[in-house]
């Protein structure tokens, strides 16, 4: 193997320059790196590929000060862990893929490869660390206030996931159901009496419920744009792909959706009532096949007459184009036409609106 070797990340999950399996080989080369950028680190895994977990901790290990260590976490707890340790980034280990996660616990996207060491003339410390299954559950019960579990059903396709958000919902109920995605970091509501409510307005209501006006809120640049009509705070956008403002790590409504759910479905009269006057906030999204298309930035947000293009990497050969407004067909048309454009261009067009 090269020593020269670099790994592709997109929405964190770790892909080596020729695109094959990460190995325990390529792990270990891929933990130096790591430990060569930054000094504490946050490692665990599921069981799944231990041979790849024990490599990406002791390539770390070699250059990185801090390493906490985790043989068997769940997911939520692992990204809740990394804001605990004030670990600067998070590696977990599941069965194949190896995800990085910044400090805040989102997934990463970029390149990571060899670079000057900051610092391997001490030994790194390593702390054997136990899950925090049981912290981050009471934690979470305790915030909001919570005697029994919400009425709510569940519908997820992974087994980990669904369980961890049985903790807190019963699962059954017909007429209010949470879809949650495998990796638990997004979450759309099905009401019989209100549709389908979608994750950016979700996190739009826990803005509105629990944080005071008096405030300030940092939002991704690619979030929904209809969000600043629907709130009255001051409202901050920021570039995911720069250095994460300190204020905005504060706030959890990014890196937690199991915490926003529980907070808001806690109080439903409210939340729906906060619904009931909200815009629409849709979205089309589509996938199409590029690896000529140079993108500089995590991803690209162009504001329309009509709504709103963001276009991101996803992995090597794959762009991900998706389009907001406040109407699902407006969203489909933008959608449409944008990858059209980018498929006929081979890159972003000139013609922007």
């Amino acid at each position: 193997m090269s020593d020269k070797m670099s790994f592709g990340v997109y929405n964190g999950i770790c892909e080596t320059d020729d695109c094959s399996v990460v190995t325990a080989e390529k792990a270990a080369q891929l933990g130096k790196y790591i430990g060569m950028t930054y000094k504490n680190i946050c490692i665990a895994g599921c069981f799944q590929n231990e041979a790849v977990l024990y490599a990406v901790a002791g390539g770390a290990a070699e250059y990185a000060e801090n390493i906490y260590f985790c043989e068997n976490s769940d997911i939520f707890s692992f990204r809740f862990s990394i804001k605990i340790l004030e670990a600067d980034i998070g590696i977990y280990v599941d069965k194949s893929k190896i995800i990085l996660h910044n400090r805040v616990g989102k997934p990463l996207n970029g390149c990571i490869n060899e670079k000057e060491a900051l610092s391997h003339s001490k030994k790194s410390k390593v702390y054997q660390m136990s899950s925090f299954k049981g912290i981050y559950i009471s934690k979470l019960r305790k915030e909001n206030n919570l005697k029994e579990k919400i009425s709510c059903g569940i519908s997820c396709g992974k087994r980990s996931t669904k369980e961890m958000w049985l903790e807190f919902f019963t699962g059954e109920d017909d007429k209010l159901v949470l879809q949650i995605s495998d990796d638990g970091t997004k979450a759309n509501l099905y009401s019989a009496v209100y549709g389908a409510i979608t994750c950016e307005q979700l996190i739009t209501a826990y803005i509105i419920m629990k944080v005071p006006e008096s405030c300030a809120v940092y939002l991704p640049e690619s979030f929904h744009y209809q969000a600043e009509s629907a709130i009255r705070h001051e409202v901050i956008r920021y570039s995911t792909n720069d250095d994460i403002p300190s204020d905005a790590v504060r706030q959890p409504f990014f890196n937690d959706m199991l915490k926003v759910c529980t907070a808001i479905l806690s109080e439903k009269e409210r939340l729906f009532d906060i619904i009931r006057k909200m815009p629409q906030m849709v979205s089309a999204k589509r996938m199409i096949r590029s690896k000529n298309y140079d993108l500089s930035d995590e991803s690209m947000n162009f504001r329309l007459n009509n709504g709103k293009i963001v276009i991101s990497r996803i992995s090597s050969s794959l762009l991900s184009v998706c389009a907001q407004s406040d109407k699902i067909e407006t969203a489909s048309e933008i959608c449409g036409e944008w990858c059209g454009k980018l498929l006929r261009n081979n890159g972003i067009p000139d013609n922007k609106h």
